[in-house]
């Protein structure tokens, strides 16, 4: 049965499909448009401007229907239109965290040349996004970087992908993904009443194995009424009831296998949510904390709650970024709840099944990249492998330059050994991006030079060079680039003179500003625009593109830092 791959433009499905060659050998593969470019003789982009996106649609359906069947796996382009997919095929969503930002293409066709590059892709998020949660059987959420083949990804593929230590909520359209979801054998499958109908939920726990459910009680409306529903049959199934609802004076809520928290209410301290909770239990009862943390000296009190008592309390923090996913992470193995981000997650704070499977159990110790925002880099899975065989973890984590000290004291107490450190933190660590534990103190090192030789090796010959921005990377721009002028993203002004403004005309632009920095002045005309940036939004990307420039991404640049980092943390791994 052919099975198909959809996802956002750029989000790496045709890398993908080489990797999942790797993994299958004997399995036919196909990119729709290679295809299409070849049956065609022309670029994608040729036909894109040449004849119009309807007409390349048209081809696009054309060329689907005439293969399917032939291959194996199929990947389509982002804009494919999902209805002509034949019912009963298996559709895998591709996603990556990057998604919600505004992708910049240097290669690829333009589809609204009204608006910027970065509106351009926006403008289409939101309608795909929703079109591919509701096609799609399942969703594998990949890491950001560059993949190599592994094992872990395998699995979500070869049908051996098992995660009998975590649980998941059941979404609302769960419908057309029960079978998927059921056969990853979760330890657990909640089902919350406020996501779910009545009648949802009685069809499900009738049908479904109960030692697979957790009842979750967290509606005002339905919660008595499905408790009625259901009182005959609540002692064959594991149950939790919301302290927040406000009808639990109607219900014996210490009958309840788990009690949660989720809402500070009326602005109560994390203090005052463990004293609340606690107070409401009964013994035996499980006792869930899933409220939001502002910091990381709430943090630091969450997690000395959960660790007073391991075995009867789960700590879940929240955010509203995110920010606090390595922690659930950090605890697995060390509490009875814990929650995977699957399809479309309930909380924005759930790791991934990538990120789950990559985490060994109570880890001792543990390696991250430090900055804001960072939920971006490339730095967790291009040091992964490296790390894995002492079973330290790589994570991303989100520190402010106001919380540097709190959060990096915090971070040492559980475990931290090794930081790669991004701007404007470099600041904070003492002028460096590299960190390591090493004989009960933090030694430093920097690798700047090292990347930044790497990234203009060979691609500047001219003195003509303007650096746009800077920032923390300005002392090492200019012991490598001592003949650039440099100018301010702020003022647009050039730190030399205010006559260069004028009459410079640069044949080189290094991007060295932030990726959503203003555009240089319009006099800049470069032939090349080199980025230090790898960021997919950077708008580096639109400026090279506007003035049809070349452009270098700083991928180079990354990945001869982090081959450098690893040297020094060497000894850890």
């Amino acid at each position: 049965m052919t099975k198909v791959l959809i996802g956002h433009r750029g989000v790496g499905k045709t890398t993908l499909l080489e990797r999942l060659k790797v993994y299958f050998p004997k399995l036919k593969f196909a990119d729709l448009d290679q295809i299409i470019e070849k049956k065609v003789s022309r670029s994608i982009s040729e036909v894109f401007q040449k004849e119009g996106e309807a007409k390349f649609r048209q081809i696009e359906a054309e060329t689907f229907s005439s293969i399917f069947g032939d291959y194996d796996y199929i990947s389509l382009g982002a804009g494919f239109e999902l209805d002509l997919i034949p019912e009963g095929v298996e559709i895998i969503w591709i996603r990556r965290s990057t998604d919600k930002l505004a992708r910049i293409f240097t290669n690829r066709p333009r589809l609204n040349s009204k608006v910027s590059p970065s509106e351009e892709y926006l403008e289409r998020y939101h309608t795909r996004e929703s079109n591919y949660q509701s096609k799609a059987a399942w969703d594998y959420l990949m890491p950001e970087g560059r993949l190599e083949p592994s094992g872990i990804e395998k699995s979500f593929f070869d049908g051996s992908l098992k995660l009998n230590d975590v649980m998941f909520t059941l979404p609302q359209d769960y419908e057309n993904r029960i079978l998927p979801i059921l056969s990853l054998n979760f330890k657990k499958i909640e089902l919350r009443d406020d996501i779910l109908s009545i009648r949802q939920i009685e069809k499900i726990f009738d049908t479904t194995p109960k030692s697979q459910l957790l009842l979750s009680f967290r509606s005002h409306q339905n919660s008595v009424e499905l408790l009625s529903a259901l009182k005959d049959k609540l002692k064959d199934v594991e149950w939790d009831w919301a302290l927040e609802n406000s009808k639990f004076s109607e219900v014996d809520i210490k009958q309840a296998s788990i009690l949660s928290l989720h809402e500070r209410l009326d602005q109560m301290s994390l203090l005052s949510s463990f004293e609340k909770i606690e107070k409401a239990s009964a013994p035996g009862q499980h006792l869930k904390l899933a409220v939001v943390v502002n910091n990381f000296k709430e943090l630091a009190q969450g997690l000395a709650w959960q660790a007073a008592d391991p075995n009867n309390r789960s700590f879940l923090p929240r955010s509203g970024d995110g920010r606090w996913f390595w922690v659930r992470l950090y605890l697995k193995g060390r509490q009875k709840i814990n929650f995977i981000k699957y399809l479309s997650g309930s909380a924005i704070d759930q790791p991934s099944p990538f990120q789950w499977l990559a985490t060994p159990a109570k880890t001792k110790n543990f390696a991250a990249v430090l900055g804001s925002p960072i939920f971006h880099s490339w730095s967790p899975e291009t040091h992964r492998n490296f790390f894995a065989p002492a079973k330290i973890p790589f994570w991303s984590i989100d520190i402010s330059e106001a919380e540097w000290e709190q959060a990096f004291n915090t971070l040492e107490q559980l475990g931290l050994r090794a930081a790669a450190v991004t701007s404007p933190l470099k600041i904070k660590a003492g002028g460096v991006n590299t960190l390591w534990r090493k004989d009960d103190s933090w030694q430093k090192a920097n690798t700047d030079q090292v990347g930044l030789e790497a990234l203009i090796s060979g691609v500047l010959s001219t003195d003509r060079c303007a650096v746009w921005g800077g920032g923390g990377t300005l002392p090492v721009i200019e012991r490598a680039l001592p003949q650039a002028h440099f100018f301010s993203v702020r003022t647009g002004k050039s730190r030399d003179s205010e006559s260069v403004d004028a009459k410079f005309k640069p044949d080189v632009v290094i991007w060295a500003a932030s990726p959503v920095a203003e555009l240089p002045p319009s006099s800049f005309k470069p032939r090349l625009v080199i980025d230090l940036n790898y960021r997919e939004d950077s708008r580096a990307r639109e400026f090279a593109q506007t003035l049809s420039a070349q452009y270098v991404s700083g991928d180079a640049m990354f990945f001869a830092q982090a081959l450098a980092q690893q040297k020094h943390w060497q000894a850890l791994s």
